[in-house]
């Protein structure tokens, strides 16, 4: 038997590609950690397709990061969970970028099967481009001075939706997630509670991925200055925008255009794309990685149009004056069936013929 660990609904999604694919003939559990978001909302709908043969919810990992809470994590588990994983012997134990929870899951777990594996999987472009974040010396002493193990030192593999894309964590083994298949598009509706939340984007060929930079990270780039240049070409009822989750309502970033916003919703983007039909979708952002999922999860080739050297202050933000975002976006295009749905323009007149050369293949 084996067992998953997800935090977030991105990582429901690649814990059900992940068993209805490689491990679709395995006996599984799945914990759903709310210590980020409430994923709890999955747990009946999870619970109810039999993909998995028990669902817990833990609610464990509420407090505060803490050097303590860390201690009283390995020491004074919750009663319950300890309960759980008192009885159960797994023999591999799949975990993402949840830090030290996935120590204290594999301690305890370990107790029961020391040959425990512990993979880790996909959670976004972090498995490509930034390395997997270690624990602290000062906690790696604590964890073996309590008999626990660090979680890292047993990675044996990595899953990842396109390993020929790794820059970075070459040092394990990288094996494939298989593209989610439409097969399996009621499921994964049944299960994030779709209900046609795609429909509004049937009639619009262009969408814009918008990015809070300014909120995030401080940079003042206008999105808005952007998505004009995008509509000197397009016409506006051709396209809309998406908004970032935290934009606010009041946010005038795009107060200069009358472009139609995309509804807000609580549907994960990948499941909004298996609901799509994307061959002749054009996806356009500054780098969002929401630009790609596409191509990544599904291995379908709408247009992409990335903007990123039409923005020179969003280059300079990185310290390598984002050489790895244009390699890993470089391997991400030469994995392209067709090179010529996946731009990135460096001056606004070669946007603009880009942007004239697809309207006209699309129509």
């Amino acid at each position: 038997m084996i067992a998953f660990l997800c935090a977030t609904p991105y990582q429901v999604f690649n814990c059900m590609a992940l068993k209805t694919t490689l491990y679709s003939s395995e006996k599984a559990d799945l914990y759903l950690l709310t210590h980020t978001s409430d994923i709890s909302v999955y747990y009946s709908r999870l619970k109810a397709s039999c993909v998995f043969s028990n669902v817990y919810v833990v609610n464990s990992f509420l407090h505060p990061s803490s050097m303590w809470n860390t201690v009283k994590d390995f020491l004074f588990l919750d009663k319950e969970l300890s309960k759980v994983l008192d009885r159960k012997s797994y023999k591999i134990l799949l975990g993402t970028c949840i830090g030290v929870i996935n120590s204290v899951f594999y301690s305890k777990l370990c107790k029961n099967n020391p040959d425990l594996q512990f993979l880790y999987y996909d959670e976004g472009i972090g498995i490509y481009c930034t390395s997997l974040i270690e624990a602290s010396t000062k906690l790696k002493l604590f964890i073996k001075s309590i008999g626990g193990k660090d979680y890292f030192k047993s990675i044996s593999k990595l899953y990842a939706y396109m390993p020929e894309a790794m820059l970075v964590n070459k040092q394990f083994p990288v094996y494939r997630i298989p593209a989610v298949s439409l097969k399996e598009k009621e499921l994964f509706n049944r299960i994030f509670a779709y209900d046609g939340e795609a429909d509004f984007y049937k009639n619009k060929d262009f969408v814009y991925l918008d990015q809070a930079y300014k909120k995030q990270l401080n940079i003042d780039i206008d999105n808005g200055k952007l998505l004009a240049q995008v509509c000197r070409i397009v016409d506006e009822s051709q396209i809309t925008l998406r908004l970032h989750p935290t934009r606010m309502p009041d946010d005038q970033e795009y107060s200069g255009n009358s472009i139609e916003i995309a509804p807000a919703d609580n549907i994960p983007w990948e499941v909004l794309l298996l609901n799509m039909d994307l061959k002749n979708k054009v996806f356009i952002s500054i780098n969002s990685t929401a630009c790609i999922t596409p191509k990544m999860v599904f291995d379908q080739e709408p247009f992409v149009i990335l903007l990123y050297e039409l923005v020179p202050e969003c280059m300079t933000f990185y310290e390598d004056r984002g050489e790895a975002m244009k390699m890993f976006f470089a391997k991400i295009r030469s994995s392209y069936r067709n090179p010529e749905h996946f731009y990135i323009p460096k001056t606004f007149d070669e946007l603009h013929g880009i942007l004239a050369s697809i309207r006209k293949k699309i129509q």
